[in-house]
């Protein structure tokens, strides 16, 4: 639930990009489509994404909109299927933020190895295109799914990366109990 709303709230601070060859989508259509989102309409969002793709089909941002609606239906082939064509639509630049919310699709079905590859290459991309939204969550995100898979030495390495850039004191202690968490395991699987 608490993911569904950050992606609510996530889907309206995120802009779109159209190609020059397709004009944007009608806002009040995508607007339409965020509303019925945010207010638990998954169909109606579904519906409406999918009318803005038949018109824009080389946008990436409705193809996020409709996996994220097939998720919270919990229809995860059709979800799967839309975070591959958002990721394949987005510009270099927004692809970060499309591999991330696959990531945590991956890691919300237990499916962590796959997580972890599209939470790596979303972190290599924030390195290449910085956004203060999703730098520190990819970050955070794949150092949880490490320790989940017994990677604990590379949760390690993250951790200490972000650590390494004087982050605010809320995220220091979120990252040093992470590489705690991430230490503890390594002792444990030593044993």
């Amino acid at each position: 639930m608490k993911k569904t709303l950050l992606a609510g709230v996530l889907l309206s601070v995120f802009g779109c990009t159209s190609s020059p060859t397709n004009p944007s989508p009608s806002t009040q259509g995508y607007a339409a489509a965020e509303t019925a989102y945010r207010n638990g309409d998954y169909s109606g969002a579904i519906s409406t994404a999918t009318q803005i793709i038949a018109e824009n089909p080389g946008m990436a941002k409705p193809y996020f909109l409709r996996a994220k609606s097939y998720q919270a239906k919990e229809k995860w082939k059709e979800a799967e299927a839309d975070f591959a064509m958002a990721i394949n639509k987005s510009s270099e630049e927004n692809r970060s933020v499309y591999l991330f919310w696959r990531g945590l699709f991956f890691s919300d079905r237990q499916l962590h190895e796959k997580a972890l590859l599209d939470l790596s290459r979303a972190c290599e991309l924030q390195l290449r295109f910085p956004s203060t939204q999703y730098y520190l969550e990819c970050f955070r995100s794949a150092a949880a799914t490490r320790i989940a898979l017994g990677q604990f030495e590379a949760a390690q390495k993250d951790c200490d990366f972000i650590l390494s850039k004087n982050p605010d004191k809320k995220t220091r202690r979120e990252f040093e109990a992470l590489k705690l968490e991430a230490i503890q395991g390594r002792r444990k699987s030593a044993r």
